[in-house]
């Protein structure tokens, strides 16, 4: 879903949320979902303001079946899938709101190239620090750098 949407958005930015079950300990989390751009969202070549038309019924609908917010995505068109200084300060921000649960968010980032390639980049916002990701070594789940 990720890599169909940031392709098909071409040189301007899109994103959507994640949505996923944690783990007993809370530190284990299971993304079940990632959304496509809401329609009230706006975007341009460097920038993305997710919206939030259809959301609040999508997560009231996937709450009933134990999954929840865990984080955002979005792209960045040919470029670098590294957070910007702005998405730093919107994750961190996203993890104090109390309106979102979420004191660990995830922010998964696309960057895609001319090409038709995508890089992703996957974050956690931890102890106050936006904490890069990487996957283990023969198997497809992400652990701390």
């Amino acid at each position: 879903m990720i890599k169909d949407c940031a392709l098909a958005a071409g040189n301007r930015e899109t994103g959507g949320i994640l949505l996923g079950s944690y783990g007993q300990d809370g530190n284990n989390v299971t993304v079940s979902l990632a959304t496509r751009q809401p329609r009230d969202s706006q975007s341009g070549r460097t920038w993305f303001q997710r919206g939030a038309r259809g959301l609040k019924a999508l997560l009231q609908r996937r709450w009933k079946s134990g999954e929840y917010y865990v984080g955002e995505w979005h792209s960045h068109p040919g470029s670098e899938p590294a957070p910007s200084a702005t998405d730093i300060e919107e994750i961190e921000a996203i993890s104090r709101q109390t309106a979102y649960q979420c004191p660990k968010p995830l922010l998964v980032i696309a960057g895609t190239s001319a090409r038709r390639r995508i890089n992703l980049s996957v974050s956690v916002f931890h102890d106050r620090n936006l904490v890069r990701l990487r996957l283990a070594r023969d198997t497809d789940e992400l652990w701390l750098k």
